[in-house]
């Protein structure tokens, strides 16, 4: 067996120090990963990925309604907010404040979420329908009321 020319032994034993070089240089650039900007935007209560659809107000508190079961609730006049994740991926579409000072916020897949008068603590009611709840209503008797497709209109006393 013949040995390679003397170039073709240059040109490989060349590359092989450049990338063994380019190697160490490359893993000794990095600098320290520092996700301090992260931490401080996951904090705030609204994010830019949120999306607000509806507001309503009581004595008090005040709650605006968002997208993947985002709710905003302040109870100092909107001075501060806190932000609320529902067990839900469902994006508001409406909501009211009943005679009781309670809330009512209607989700995208057909819930009715009932909150407390300081909008603390919310419980899922699914409608009873396959069609399709754009809106949400608390009549003067405490009673619900939703609409949606097809002339669809639901209520409820209790």
């Amino acid at each position: 067996m013949q040995n390679p020319p003397l170039r073709t032994r240059r040109t490989v034993g060349t590359a092989i120090a450049i990338a063994s070089t380019s190697s160490l240089l490359l893993s000794g650039c990095e600098a320290p990963l520092n996700l301090e900007a992260v931490r401080q935007v996951s904090e705030q209560s609204s994010k830019r990925t949120d999306f607000y659809q509806a507001m309503a107000r009581n004595q008090e508190a005040i709650v605006v309604s968002g997208n993947d079961g985002v709710l905003l609730t302040s109870s100092d006049n909107g001075t501060t907010w806190k932000r609320q994740a529902l067990k839900s991926n469902a994006s508001f579409l409406a909501l009211d404040v009943c005679p009781d000072n309670t809330f009512i916020a209607l989700t995208f897949n057909n819930q009715i979420w009932h909150g407390n008068a300081q909008a603390t603590h919310w419980t899922p009611h699914a409608l009873p329908s396959q069609e399709q709840m754009m809106t949400a209503a608390c009549a003067p008797d405490g009673s619900w009321w939703a609409a949606g497709s097809f002339t669809t209109i639901q209520h409820s006393s209790d």
